[in-house]
């Protein structure tokens, strides 16, 4: 049985169906253009770009030319495709994906201090860590995780507060940058990485956040994070709000609310 097709949903996707099209033997090499063309229409991603330029730097590369000649004019309603035929329109290398743009440091680091941050770095972007929630770029999700990229920021002010946050979790109702967070929006517990990382890579991951997205706070140390590590060694629960900002107080927390911790074996 046939089975019903599906529209692709991303760019990407329309692109390889555009190509497909393209490849098909009825088409002449003029139409073939015109279909890989309408592709210039949305961004290319790492995988479109090279195949988009061979086609039609290289395996159309003369017919290319000869539309340039005969329709100057063509595609007015597609401007990189116009611009393409024109030669003022360069298919390059995709652009940067959202780890790989750069964020920092926010000061010139030494020696020491940059081989900290790229630690910190890759620690940041590893599967289910800190940017998994907090978005590669420091800004968070509205309303459910909160934003890294907010000026003077008090989370990221006090090393012992940080540091026990990044190792056991924080859960509960709080307010960043004008935004309620809180399990009433449906925020989950913020999971502690004390378990998945090591000391370094928690003094790194630390390092790294206080020095990008616009901060400018001092590192921290290995040795820092070893010693909280060993105070909260017999902890095995997240922080509530309420519980760590009594031992490491913000001004105003007082007004965020209060939340008991959960009953049950998932909070506990």
């Amino acid at each position: 049985m046939r089975q019903k097709s599906v529209t692709p949903s991303s760019p990407s996707e329309r692109l390889v169906k555009n190509i497909r099209r393209a490849t098909r033997r009825h088409h002449s090499a003029e139409e073939k253009i015109r279909i890989v063309l309408e592709g210039l229409r949305q961004p290319l991603d790492k995988w479109m770009s090279p195949v988009t330029r061979q086609i039609l730097e290289s395996t159309f590369k003369q017919s290319v030319a000869t539309l340039a000649k005969a329709e100057p004019n063509a595609f007015a309603d597609n401007p990189n495709a116009k611009a393409y035929l024109a030669g003022n329109f360069k298919i390059g290398a995709a652009p940067p994906s959202a780890d790989q743009v750069v964020y920092g440091p926010t000061r010139t680091l030494n020696a020491v201090e940059k081989k900290q941050y790229a630690l910190g770095k890759e620690v940041f972007h590893r599967d289910a860590h800190c940017a998994t929630c907090h978005q590669s770029n420091g800004a968070g999700v509205a309303g459910i995780y909160p934003p890294l990229n907010v000026a003077n920021n008090p989370w990221l002010a006090e090393d012992e507060r940080l540091i026990k946050v990044v190792l056991k979790g924080l859960w509960g109702p709080l307010e960043l940058g004008g935004q309620r967070f809180g399990p009433k929006n449906g925020v989950p517990p913020m999971l502690g990485l004390g378990g998945m990382i090591t000391d370094e890579e928690a003094a790194g991951v630390i390092s790294y956040v206080r020095q990008s997205f616009g901060n400018n706070l001092p590192p921290v140390s290995t040795e820092q994070v070893a010693k909280v590590r060993a105070k909260t060694e017999k902890r095995s629960d997240f922080y509530m709000v309420e519980e760590i900002l009594k031992e490491h107080p913000i001004p105003g927390w007082e007004k965020w609310g209060k939340m008991a911790r959960p009953a049950g074996d998932i909070y506990e």
